[in-house]
């Protein structure tokens, strides 16, 4: 016969797990800062040096920022009334 996990285990397994929602936050905004921090990297570079490849990888690295800032917000909003455990 199995046993059912004691109502303290179950809730400390709960604590110390990071939800989806707190993980999928924080994916996010690592992601905005890589894509704008990238994008910055080569317009500097791509100024300086007169490239113009990196030049058009800075702005769509930029881009991608702006697009991953406005789903960011827009999940956000979405999940607004989930609990994050």
């Amino acid at each position: 016969m199995r046993r059912r996990p004691s109502r303290r285990s179950t809730q400390a397994t709960r604590s110390s797990v990071v939800s989806l929602k707190g993980f999928h936050v924080v994916f996010i905004i690592a992601a905005i800062l890589i894509s704008f921090g990238f994008g910055a990297w080569c317009l500097v570079y791509g100024r300086a040096d007169h490239d113009s490849t990196l030049l058009m990888l800075g702005a769509v690295s930029a881009a991608s920022g702006v697009g991953l800032l406005a789903y960011g917000v827009w999940f956000l909003r979405k999940t607004k009334g989930l609990k994050s455990s």
